[in-house]
């Protein structure tokens, strides 16, 4: 069940020697987010979508888009190359690129924490 992944997005994974064949989209449940300690999210509408589904894993949703350097682009929701050209992609692999090793440090950061408590 559930979609597979966009073409373009599997062929730029694919191009740095990831696969999404198997990949198939599901909608988020409530377990599921009680399954996850941190979950991520790309668009301040999918935080206010997965808080209506559970008003108390507001503290673990994290804003990709916090973990973007200023310099490149504003804080807020990542660009949503649905139905655009393959440039737009890119563009969006590039901020991730960027957001996410910024993202695991965050994450390690905040387990360091937890390891203290």
């Amino acid at each position: 069940s559930g979609f597979p992944a966009n073409p373009i997005i599997a062929y730029i994974l694919h191009q740095r020697g990831l696969s999404m064949v198997n990949h198939r989209s599901r909608p988020v449940t409530r377990a599921m987010l009680n399954r996850y300690y941190w979950i991520i999210v790309m668009e301040e509408a999918q935080r206010h979508a997965l808080l209506k589904l559970d008003p108390q894993a507001e503290s673990r949703l994290l804003s990709l888009g916090s973990f973007v350097p200023e310099t490149t682009r504003s804080v807020g929701d990542f660009p949503d190359p649905t139905s655009k050209n393959t440039e737009d992609y890119i563009e969006l692999f590039a901020l991730l690129d960027q957001a996410i090793p910024r993202l695991f440090r965050e994450l390690q950061n905040r387990i360091a924490g937890l390891e203290m408590e």
